[in-house]
């Protein structure tokens, strides 16, 4: 029965191409690298330095990189952001943080064209890879600080971090790539009503293909996908070493391992407000 529940969540959100999300650069095998990258160049789009590692290097295809200034969004940078995307078979997102890959695909509080490239490519069929702020804005939700966004909330008691929504090629997905955000994170997916949650730490890659329901996770990291759908508890089903990714459990809950299931049932300590 649970296990139908999560692939009931999955399929709602399943992708119309592959999408990788990453804690950090991961090298993926050559059957999944082939999948996200069947042919023809891909595209990296990065703030800051390029990755320590090409994700797609045993996909033996072209790659080619530019780099993006969140503080210099001219109409020249998009341009070329657009056109990048356009050619290639897979592009890839890295580096910055959620607020600039925001910046990047906005005006104002409209998607601009480098979006709606990104928006049209997913749809196509091209593959999708996300690695750390690049994945977060990808796949849904993130994390973040009021403020990190300069505008603290009208009401004084309203909560010091938010939930914010990217491209949500995921569906409703919430992600967590910041060990130190962690904890925040889960309670904000909690309370905000979130089903799912995912949870990355390390060398992790988590694959989903829009012909499954289920994330199949790649590398030495750790990952935890919680489901929320209870008001009191949930559920938490480590798609890596149980004993590694029992670590990416919130301390303000107390878990019960289900062998049959291969899940913890979580619980609360604090009530949901």
């Amino acid at each position: 029965m649970l296990g139908a529940l999560l692939s009931l969540l999955l399929i709602a959100g399943r992708p119309h191409a592959p999408l990788a999300l990453m804690a950090e650069p991961v090298e993926l095998s050559q059957a999944t690298a082939r999948l996200l990258q069947p042919g023809g160049s891909r595209a990296l789009l990065h703030v800051g330095d390029l990755p320590r590692c090409d994700p797609l290097v045993r996909a033996g295809s072209r790659l080619e990189t530019l780099r993006l200034d969140p503080a210099n969004a001219t109409l020249e940078q998009e341009a070329q952001a657009v056109q990048l995307v356009e050619r290639s078979q897979c592009i890839v997102l890295c580096g910055g943080s959620w607020l600039d890959w925001w910046s990047l695909t906005h005006e104002v509080t409209r998607r601009n064209r480098f979006a709606q490239a990104l928006q049209h490519a997913q749809r196509s069929g091209h593959g999708m890879i996300g690695i750390g702020a690049g994945a977060e804005y990808l796949a849904g939700q993130a994390l973040l600080r009021r403020s990190e966004l300069h505008k603290p909330g009208r009401n004084p008691r309203s909560s010091p971090v938010l939930l914010a929504g990217g491209m949500a090629l995921a569906g409703d997905l919430a992600l967590c790539t910041t060990p130190t955000r962690r904890e925040d994170f889960c309670t904000a997916a909690r309370l905000a009503g979130h089903s799912r949650a995912l949870l990355l730490e390390g060398p992790i890659a988590c694959i989903l293909r829009p012909d499954s329901a289920e994330w199949q996770p790649e590398g030495d990291g750790q990952a935890l996908l919680l489901d929320f759908s209870g008001t009191q508890r949930a559920r938490a089903r480590p798609l890596t070493a149980r004993a590694s990714a029992q670590k990416l459990l919130p301390r303000d809950i107390e878990a019960r391992w289900d062998a049959a299931n291969g899940l913890w049932e979580l619980q609360f300590r604090e009530p949901a407000r």
